[in-house]
């Protein structure tokens, strides 16, 4: 991944949590007898332009706050969608990827969006682990081996130790925020945040309110 800690940030999109859908919208999971939380989220059709719609608008709200930093740090990617991730971060930045599948890329408009929001980018790389498995849900998937929930917690480490975390619906990203304790801004005001603000609320559609529960930023 070639990042340090506090020099990187993260986006973190949370895709499978009931609540991340618009209101009275009801996501069935790969196994349709379960919802998405449980059994993983379908990555076709409208719930897959859903999931990468929601990353894209991650990905831009990342990017507006790291507006005024002139440095090339990475951007660590992770969600509850191990497909999304590598879309996101693997596939939409391939150029080999984007010449195979230019065609597809374009009749897609949501497809079309993630590859241009990324290009906009930069010199900030979109980075992200191996997601070949499905990213468990500790609370949601419970049983499995200890293996099975070593990327989670992968994800929550690097979370910890980023410069800047942007989030949505779900408290996942938002705990590790408060476990750094470098993100905490003190009375007096200026940080070594100035140029991105610690925590970045991506308010979701059905109308969250953890960005207003904490006061920061939102987009």
């Amino acid at each position: 991944l070639q990042i340090a800690p506090d020099q990187y940030s993260a986006i973190h999109c949370r895709v499978r949590h009931p609540k991340a859908t618009p209101p009275r919208v009801y996501v069935k999971g790969k196994n349709e007898n379960y919802p998405a939380d449980k059994t993983g989220l379908p990555w076709e059709s409208s719930t897959r332009d859903f999931a990468i719609a929601t990353a894209t608008k991650a990905v831009q709200c990342a990017r507006l706050s790291m507006k005024n930093n002139a440095s090339s740090e990475p951007l660590y990617f992770f969600s509850d969608s191990n497909d999304l991730v590598r879309f996101m971060s693997q596939e939409i930045t391939d150029p080999v990827f984007i010449k195979a599948n230019l065609t597809l890329i374009q009749q897609n408009k949501y497809d079309t969006a993630a590859y241009k929001e990324v290009q906009s980018l930069g010199g900030h790389r979109l980075v992200s682990r191996d997601v070949t498995l499905e990213n468990a849900h500790i609370d949601r998937q419970k049983n499995r081996d200890a293996s099975a929930y070593y990327g989670t917690f992968l994800d929550f480490l690097l979370a910890v130790h980023a410069r800047c975390v942007t989030y949505g619906v779900g408290y996942f990203a938002l705990f590790a925020t408060k476990l750094n304790v470098g993100m905490m801004i003190p009375a007096g005001g200026s940080t070594k945040y100035d140029d991105c603000p610690p925590m970045v609320y991506q308010e979701e559609a059905w109308g969250g309110r953890e960005g207003t529960k904490m006061g920061r930023q939102s987009h």
